[in-house]
């Protein structure tokens, strides 16, 4: 197969006062990423930053301000914020409310922190592929020529633990999706990072692109054009406005995957609620259907406004998707944190 064209290492930094940073930037050594330790006002970032996590131990009420400078100065990467365990469940409704990827608990999420945080970057964690992972690799790669989808030769599978890790290059951004349900479908298999599978289709001027977007979306039936806007550059085509729900959303990415010439997607669009539930309502409801689709399984639904973390573990990466979309559906939910693990 060929090999995948060489990027520049990621880089994540780990921002907060001294001795908060220096615990978590040693718990993320995992990742295959360049860490840097900053201070809390230090804002400035290196080139390839992916993420960039918050510790808010010793903070106080300066926190938010924190939160909300880093946002506006670095719009576009993930921020994270590690919290102390007794830090009440108002206050991380505020962070999510402010733009915050995720939310971790610190200490009592250290031993998962860096796959979790390797999972949402997707990025993956160092170690070495055991016997048991090449063994899952050439069946992956089976069922990827068995699937019948015309993927192209130039993809990479690596397997450490479990985590598969694809490289290379498709020509449309749906076959990446498609690759990515077809690989989450195999048993073993607790995770699919596609970040360094990269569209390289041909090449469509971004002003085409963009009308053509525009086009798929207004005469689609599920989808309200009139409260969207679409901008393209370089093939990065970024979603802005408000959307009726969840399900709207989804619709409106599965038709832009299909675009060819999309080589991203970028969602900044907001689900406006109809319904004003509480989050205690909003997270039984979604735990109920979770429970009635995966009986047996202990999962654990907090929600903190819109925004749905997922918590537990589920017999497959298939499984860990599923879980996430089931929770999507529910009324008041319209983004989702997924802290699930694979059983192997």
């Amino acid at each position: 197969m060929a090999r995948a064209r060489t990027r520049e290492r990621a880089q994540v930094v780990v921002a907060g006062q001294a001795v908060a940073v220096e615990p978590l930037t040693d718990a993320l050594r995992l990742l295959p990423a360049r860490i840097h330790g900053r201070g809390a006002t230090d804002t400035r970032v290196p080139p390839g930053t992916v993420g960039i996590v918050l510790a808010a131990a010793g903070l106080g009420d300066g926190l938010s301000a924190a939160c909300d400078a880093i946002l506006a100065r670095h719009d576009g990467v993930p921020l994270f914020v590690a919290v102390p365990d007794d830090f009440p469940d108002a206050s991380v409704r505020d962070l999510y409310g402010r733009g915050v990827t995720a939310v971790f608990e610190w200490p009592r999420e250290r031993r998962d922190l860096p796959r979790l945080l390797g999972s949402m970057l997707q990025l993956g964690v160092r170690g070495r592929s055991s016997a048991k992972d090449a063994a899952l690799q050439r069946v992956l790669e089976a069922r990827m020529k068995a699937d019948g989808t015309p993927f192209g030769p130039g993809i990479i599978l690596v397997v450490v633990d479990g985590t598969v890790v694809v490289s290379g290059s498709v020509d449309v951004l749906w076959k990446r999706e498609i690759l990515r349900e077809v690989l989450a479908a195999t048993p073993g298999v607790r995770d699919v990072l596609v970040r360094r599978l990269f569209v390289h289709g041909a090449r469509t001027q971004d002003s085409d692109l963009a009308r053509l977007a525009r086009s798929v979306l207004r005469q689609a039936a599920g989808v309200d054009f009139s409260t969207l806007a679409v901008a393209v550059a370089q093939g990065r085509v970024t979603l802005s406005g408000t959307m009726r729900d969840a399900h709207e959303l989804s619709q409106a990415i599965g038709l832009l995957e299909r675009v060819r010439g999309v080589r991203e997607i970028c969602d900044r669009t907001v689900v406006a609620r109809s319904l004003k539930l509480r989050d205690r309502a909003v997270a039984r409801a979604a735990a109920a259907a979770l429970a009635a689709t995966f009986p047996g399984r202990c999962l654990d639904v907090s929600c903190y406004g819109s925004v749905a973390v997922l918590r537990g573990r589920v017999a497959s990466a298939q499984d860990k998707l599923e879980a996430a979309r089931l929770a999507l559906r529910q009324t008041g939910i319209s983004r989702v944190v997924n802290k699930i693990d694979v059983c192997r």
